[in-house]
């Protein structure tokens, strides 16, 4: 028998089954099989093997009017509009699911608060994302995210190939959300619209000018060194990459591809292969050439092969510069293309094969230029060699010298010019100069010092005097003055030689205590002294003991003072 109720016949079963029971508010009613077997635990309990509870069926119109509009919370009804069981809940009517669930749902969430609502979690745990239940990406606790990794070391982080939009154009080109690479492939001139840089503050976008027409970009203004200007080109070949400040659209890069590399042979056939021709080179615009070495290449470097070849060309290609290098040559020349048939080519560099010469770092010296092996350095202007520095370490220079700060060598110094020091001079043997010298401050030769010119010294003159006490005495090289007490008579030899020409010494005596006068002879190892073997002066205690010599030739010393 088919029974069908109402709720209000519900409702009054219910009471009066109470009411007949003597039951408190707990009594229960059931509607259904087995009505005997109750739960203690359900108000109302419905049991059928097939059959269903079926709720009142509206439209979502009829939510929002009376009397649905103000319904008591907690009324249920089933929306065939949207086909969802709707719940009353704060004066709102809400999909069950939405109501029931705090998680997001499969097809979106709506009405939610960013200020409370987010994907993402509470703790120090890691937010994982699966493909196939295998890890793809992850947002690490410390806020970085990677893909493909499971320990980002970035903000982004991806552990494998990355790809970005390309847009190839063959004229006029809007720029659009979408683009990160342009390539203009244009071979006439071409227009390149910018967006509004102040909707895209740190967006950077790469243009590429690969064919042969040039591009101008229009609609909003382009920031370079040189300030602001909205048209500036592009011209084939090159590469720009701009980024929004939000006011302008800042180059931080323009460049040109790399340079391309010919195999430059005989009979230059081949792929990447030219006629080796250094004239020709210029022709195929910027590049590198690599020679064979298997023959002279037309027009020629003068006496020269070519090995390695280097052309560069000005915007527009008005100019060019083409630099050269064989097994031990260096050679350069430039100019504009029109004058290509007299371009004259300069050597830069000539480097023997059989020299090693390197700059390196060794101890203290941060950098140190050595010629490894036994040969000399040469410093040249106007082809003429002005600064030598000899395999053995001697220095010899040519011309005059001028020093602001200290001159200091260990060895000799010869000066075919004049010499000007500013600071102080120390040498440790012999100082040569051919012309006139000048010491602003101290000057130290530990040697000897000759001056086939002016010398000129601002501060005093400091010459080395030795003591000879009772012995004979020959003069030594850093002789200047000599002062020689005696209780008897003394020789004092002389040295002779051509490297000592116009040396001065002088010659100062006294007797060693009280006694009869003595005699010092003065003679020259193998010379003469005022033309003879040798002269005498007195030792006495008197002040007429004291001679000046000056040698005037290899083998002869005369008296200038006595």
């Amino acid at each position: 028998m088919k029974l069908s109720l109402s709720l209000c016949s519900i409702t009054a079963s219910i009471f009066l089954a109470a009411l007949l029971s003597g039951q408190d508010a707990q009594a229960q009613i059931k509607l259904g099989g087995n009505s005997i077997a109750t739960r203690g635990d359900a108000l109302l309990e419905l049991e059928s093997p097939r059959k269903g509870l079926l709720l009142p069926r509206v439209t979502s119109m009829a939510l929002t009017a009376p009397p649905l509009d103000t319904a008591a919370r907690g009324m249920i009804v089933y929306n065939v509009t949207d086909n969802k069981i709707y719940i009353r809940s704060n004066s709102t009517w809400k999909a069950v699911g939405e109501e029931a669930s705090t998680g997001w749902g499969l097809t979106g969430n709506s009405s939610i608060n960013p200020a409370t609502n987010f994907l993402g979690t509470t703790d120090a745990q890691p937010i994982i994302f699966r493909t196939n239940n295998t890890e793809a990406a992850r947002i690490a606790a410390d806020r970085k995210m990677g893909i493909g990794t499971t320990l980002p070391n970035s903000h982004l982080h991806v552990n494998g190939s990355t790809a970005t939009n390309v847009a190839v154009a063959t004229g006029n080109f809007t720029m659009a959300d979408s683009n990160s690479v342009v390539i203009m492939n244009n071979t006439g001139n071409a227009n390149f619209a910018l967006q509004n840089p102040a909707n895209y503050k740190g967006r950077a976008i790469e243009i590429v000018a690969y064919n042969t027409g040039a591009i101008t970009f229009t609609g909003y203004n382009i920031r370079t060194q040189n300030g602001v200007n909205p048209t500036v080109g592009l011209p084939a070949g090159y590469s720009l990459r701009l980024v929004s400040n939000g006011t302008d659209w800042v180059i931080t890069s323009k460049q040109r591809s790399g340079l391309p590399l010919y195999m430059a042979t005989t009979n230059g056939t081949g792929e990447g292969e030219v006629v080796r021709d250094l004239n020709g080179f210029i022709s195929r615009g910027s590049g590198v050439y690599q020679t064979d070495v298997g023959g002279n290449p037309a027009n020629q470097i003068p006496n020269e092969t070519a090995w390695f070849s280097m052309t560069l060309q000005s915007v527009g290609g008005g100019y060019f510069g083409q630099f050269n290098l064989n097994d031990h040559n260096a050679y350069f020349r430039g100019n504009s293309i029109t004058n290509l048939p007299v371009a004259e080519w300069y050597k830069m560099i000539s480097h023997p094969a059989t020299v090693e010469f390197a700059g390196e770092s060794l101890g203290t010296d941060s950098l140190r230029l050595n010629m490894i092996n036994n040969r000399s350095i040469v410093f040249a202007t106007n082809n003429v060699n002005r600064f030598r520095l000899n395999g053995n370490g001697n220095i010899s220079m040519h011309g005059p010298v001028l020093i602001d700060g200290t001159l200091s060598a260990n060895g000799a110094a010869t000066l075919q010019s004049t010499l000007n020091t500013a600071g102080a001079t120390t040498l440790q043997s012999t100082l040569l100069v051919q012309n006139s010298a000048t010491f602003e401050r101290n000057a130290v030769v530990e040697d000897s010092l000759r001056v086939e010119g002016r010398m000129r010294m601002q501060g005093m003159v400091i010459a080395n005097i030795r003591n000879v006490n009772n012995g004979n005495a020959t003069l030594a090289d850093n002789d200047y003055a000599l002062y020689i007490t005696s209780n008897g008579d003394q020789t004092l030899t002389l040295t002779t030689g051509a490297a000592q020409i116009g040396r001065i010494v002088v010659a100062r005596t006294r007797k060693n205590g009280s006694g009869t006068d003595r005699t010092l002879t003065i003679t020259a190892s193998g010379g003469n002294v005022e033309g003879g073997a040798n002269i005498t002066i007195p030792i006495q205690n008197s002040s007429n003991n004291c001679v000046t010599l000056q040698q005037l030739t290899a083998t002869n010393w005369i008296v200038i003072a006595r």
